[in-house]
């Protein structure tokens, strides 16, 4: 008889401490096992005549019973929650991984696109640009060794396939670079550099080709004002862009070349009075996949040459623009 009590206490008192902590339905049962008790301790007062109720023992137990069944139903109710939030955030990580996985498979799929546009490009550059010039050189010699070509048809045939070879090598070796930009070789060294005697060499290197069209060149550097570069990328974007200069620039034409330097910002121009470039080409001129093909005349470049220069010049710590209006 006194197990039972002692048993009513324990339960009580485990109860009353989940309630403190707070654990879910530990109210529920609390209030039950308060109930319970109470109309237990009725029956021994209705048995002693001290009171004249029933006793609410069966009651009183289930009471209890519907309270521990409150309790867990919230108890599992809670772990549904718990397991369903789990399961969101589970699915949304999952969801979220294989979101990126995609993405990183996209941007795999665009290079290698990229890639095989450049391929192209290149193989259509060798089979056409350089491969024409060789043929013209061919035929130049086939028609003076078979007594086909005088020695004055000769010489006047002899410079333009001179300019055509030449064209030929500054173009393989702007191929070569590019590859080399593409393979991630080759290093920037950033120095103290003389800008105007690399102008200079510039364009005493292109002076045969401007004198032919009457070209005036125009320099314009801001004195005692220090260029931090690499020398080599440098004579390269140079070489790239006065010999585009030259080659969209009508007769009697003019180009400036301007340094510029504001602090840490440094700025070379290249401004010739060419006929321009469309809107839709000019969107494309940096295509790095396919370079847009520029056509003045009969003469065309590959567009190779300026996308190698914005590669080099982004692997500075700069950037290139180009500012044209068609027919201007």
């Amino acid at each position: 008889m006194a197990f039972t009590p002692l048993l009513c206490i324990i339960t009580i008192y485990f109860t009353f401490k989940a309630y403190k902590e707070k654990k879910v339905g530990s109210e529920i049962i609390l209030v039950g096992f308060i109930i319970f008790i109470f109309t237990n301790l009725l029956t021994p007062l209705h048995l002693l005549r001290i009171i004249p109720t029933k006793p609410f023992t069966l009651e009183g137990s289930l009471i209890l019973i519907a309270s521990v069944t409150l309790a867990l139903s919230r108890k599992r109710e809670l772990i549904d929650q718990k397991l369903l939030s789990l399961e969101k955030k589970y699915s949304s990580e999952l969801e979220k991984e294989v979101k990126e996985k995609t993405k990183d498979l996209e941007l795999n799929n665009e290079e290698l696109n990229k890639s095989n546009r450049m391929k192209t490009k290149l193989f259509s550059i060798l089979a056409h640009d350089l491969r024409n010039p060789l043929f013209a050189l061919e035929e130049v010699i086939f028609l003076f060794r078979n007594n086909h070509l005088t020695t004055k048809a000769l010489r006047e045939n002899i410079n333009s396939v001179s300019q055509n070879l030449e064209n030929n090598r500054f173009l393989l070796e702007n191929l070569l670079q590019w590859s080399l930009v593409q393979l991630g070789y080759g290093s920037i060294k950033l120095e103290r550099i003389d800008i105007e005697k690399l102008i200079q060499e510039s364009i005493l290197l292109y002076k045969v080709l401007a004198d032919q069209k009457n070209i005036m060149f125009q320099v314009n550097i801001d004195a005692g004002k220090p260029c931090i570069a690499d020398e080599g990328i440098i004579r390269l974007i140079l070489r790239n862009l006065i010999s585009n200069a030259i080659k969209f620039t009508g007769e009697n034409g003019k180009i400036e070349i301007i340094y510029r330097r504001k602090k840490t910002l440094q700025c070379l121009i290249v401004k010739d009075t060419g006929i321009g470039i469309s809107k839709l080409k000019l969107k494309n001129l940096f295509n790095q996949s396919q370079p847009e093909k520029i056509v003045l005349g009969k003469k065309a470049g590959s567009g190779l040459g300026l996308t190698l220069c914005k590669d080099f010049s982004e692997r500075m710590n700069g950037k290139m623009s180009v500012v044209s209006e068609e027919k201007k």
